[in-house]
């Protein structure tokens, strides 16, 4: 087709065997052949076996075959120093044996083809001649930035962010790609060990942290690659980057993010919107979109596959099927195809796949046969959605510290730009005091602890049931009790508290008790403290009476507590008692069978086979570190939550 259109080739191959077919023989009339390794690939080029038989001690020799003339020549050599001086002329010189072999370049001035291709140069300058088309450009290099990427596309959508620069021979072009959130929904990332599977994330997050404030953007990070995004946990927009050492926080993630995901759900619903755009549209407070980062999923399907019986590693595929329609997009990086279910591939809408460890993965993740032959990216370098090659932006440099030092320049001038942070994703403290929570709105319910559900205050709410708490042992169940009776005098109008002990002082020196301490071993000395709790119930005052080690009591002693807690039932009387976990199994009388039929209470240093059956409720495993005084289950209305019990910092710290 070409000599009919003025194109002419030069084909050049090592092995004529099998290339060279009957279709260019035909229509190629002038053909060469240099030495060949035998007579069949000097028959494929010139039909005749004079190639082969060419010295290795003649470079350069060559047969020419026109039509049927067959001639050998020497081919003349381009790699000597070029003379310039105007008597130049053309030398041959034989090349035979023991002459001196092929002259060789100088490094006195440039060699004849250099000379060649600057005169060319220089006439095309001073000529008038226009610069030919170039069927292709440069190949992409193995770094591009984001901000030169970014200068190129001023007008994003703002749920876009670029990715890298997209190599289209076919178009003759290189074009900057952009991952728009709202069109691609979800990404995942395949590659296999320093392919640049955490650049991409790190990538799409600085891209959309220079962009969008907190009220636009909350980004979620899942790190289970090597704590490379936890850069980006300071930025405003950033709730929260989790580790695999961190399995509550992660579990608190995913209920956030689920049930973000159902309240927008229904407000859509209710509003009949079909789409999230219209959800921000419509809303008088800011939605902001989210993206949740998860940097090694098979890391992550290691750690929760274990976890709550899998439930949490279902919550996170769900999450991936029904965020993106309200706003919730996942971008999943792996190292290998086989790690990611088809339940998740089947929802991700756009893959890029970095390079991999096996040759026949590129195939197996869609990408062309033609792009994945001789595929051997570096570090960034992709296909996306099988059909492009692509090369990842970094933020400033392929060095890792420039880098970090890029990133780390972003976030700073985020958190100038955008001083109030997004809500963070927070951890359970090891120790919480009185004064971390709030005071007591209703002189019953008492806030005493931090839960675990949303790191927010827990409260013990006495209005209508008493409680009880349990535990072994140095648990903290007395100190528990001492921050029970301080959170009670906090509150605006407090209820009159009496302490009942069986053989400690406990917190007696930083409460001013209305009743007590009472003795409650001595016959007389309980007597009388009960009186004084008849008294003031007489009076209209609410009695709150604390009972510390109820297992050490008397029986007789117990019998009359349990008749001060019934009397709970008519009257302004709230018991709270400790035991140990253990002997409260086993009481099958007296004041803590009474108690556990109000179903709620604070199981410290608890059995969690056994001692949920105190309060009637089943207890999970829990997944912050357990065993650490004040650390437990604060149980009511038939749910249990894990807190940590605050410590009343004015008085005495007394273990139980």
């Amino acid at each position: 087709r070409g000599r009919s259109l003025g194109l002419r080739l030069v084909l050049a191959t090592q092995r004529p065997a099998g290339v060279i077919n009957d279709r260019i023989r035909a229509n190629v009339g002038v053909r060469i052949a240099l030495r060949v390794n035998d007579e069949a690939d000097s028959m494929d080029v010139i039909g005749e076996r004079e190639a082969a038989h060419i010295p290795r001690s003649i470079p350069g020799r060559a047969f020419l075959k026109v039509h049927r003339d067959l001639d050998e020549f020497q081919s003349a050599y381009v790699g000597g120093v070029a003379r310039t001086d105007a008597g130049g002329a053309i030398e041959v010189h034989d090349l035979v044996p023991g002459a001196g072999g092929a002259p060789r370049p100088s490094a006195d001035g440039p060699t004849l083809l250099e000379a060649v291709v600057s005169a060319t140069q220089q006439v095309m300058r001073l000529g008038r001649w226009s610069t030919p088309h170039v069927p292709w450009l440069p190949a992409m290099g193995p770094v591009v930035t984001l901000p030169e990427l970014t200068d190129q596309v001023p007008d994003l959508p703002d749920a876009a962010t670029v990715l890298g620069l997209a190599d289209l021979p076919a178009q003759q072009a290189q074009r900057v790609v952009a991952l728009d959130l709202e069109r691609h929904q979800n990404l995942l990332v395949f590659g296999t060990s320093r392919s640049g599977k955490t650049t991409v994330l790190r990538t799409l997050a600085a891209g959309l942290i220079e962009r969008l404030g907190p009220d636009q953007l909350h980004i979620y990070g899942l790190d289970f690659a090597g704590h490379g995004l936890h850069l980006l946990e300071a930025a405003p927009q950033c709730p929260g980057i989790v580790g695999p050492d961190e399995v509550g926080r992660i579990a608190r993630l995913l209920r956030r993010l689920g049930s973000t995901v159902d309240e927008r759900k229904r407000a859509m619903a209710a509003r009949g919107l079909t789409g999230f755009s219209e959800l921000v549209r419509t809303s008088n407070e800011p939605v902001p979109r989210i993206l949740v980062l998860i940097d090694g999923y098979a890391g992550a399907v290691a750690v929760l596959e274990r976890v709550d019986a899998g439930r949490l590693l279902e919550r996170l595929e769900r999450l991936v099927a029904d965020g993106p329609g309200v706003g919730v997009h996942v971008v999943i990086t792996a190292d290998r195809r086989s790690v990611v279910p088809s339940s998740l591939t089947a929802v991700m809408t756009t893959r890029l796949v970095l390079r991999m460890a096996e040759r026949d993965d590129y195939a197996l993740l869609g990408v062309e046969s033609g792009l994945a032959r001789d595929a051997r990216p570096g570090p960034g370098r992709g296909f996306i959605q099988g059909t492009t090659e692509i090369q990842v932006a970094v933020r400033a440099s392929s060095d890792p510290e420039q880098e970090q030092h890029a990133l780390a320049e972003v976030v700073r001038l985020a958190q100038e730009r955008w001083p109030v942070p997004a809500t963070e994703l927070g951890r359970m403290p090891l120790a919480v005091t009185l004064e971390d929570l709030p005071s007591p709105a209703d002189p019953l319910v008492l806030p005493i602890a931090i839960g675990d559900d949303d790191i927010r205050p827990a409260v013990l709410d006495l209005s209508a049931a008493h409680a009880l708490v349990s535990g072994p042992p140095r648990s903290g169940r007395s100190s528990t009790l001492a921050t029970i009776a301080a959170a009670a005098r906090r509150s605006a109008v407090p209820p009159a508290v009496a302490l009942f002990l069986a053989r400690r002082d406990v917190g007696a020196d930083g409460v001013g008790w209305d009743i007590g301490p009472v003795d409650a071993g001595d016959p007389t000395d309980l007597a009388q403290g009960v009186a004084a709790v008849s008294a003031l119930l007489a009076q209209g005052r609410t009695v709150l009476c604390l009972c510390d080690d109820i297992d050490a009591l008397p029986d007789a002693a117990s019998a009359t507590l349990e008749e001060l807690a019934r009397r709970g039932r008519d009257e302004a009387v709230r018991m709270v008692a400790t035991m140990d976990n253990r002997w409260a199994q086993r009481a099958y009388s007296g004041l803590a069978p009474e108690l556990r039929k109000s179903k709620q209470g604070i199981l410290l240093g608890t059995d969690i086979d056994l001692d949920g059956d105190l309060v009637g409720v089943r207890l999970r495993t829990p997944l912050e570190p357990f065993g650490l005084p004040g650390r437990g289950f604060l149980v009511g209305r038939g749910v249990a939550e894990l807190v940590q019990v605050a410590l009343a910092t004015d008085l005495r710290d007394r273990a139980g």
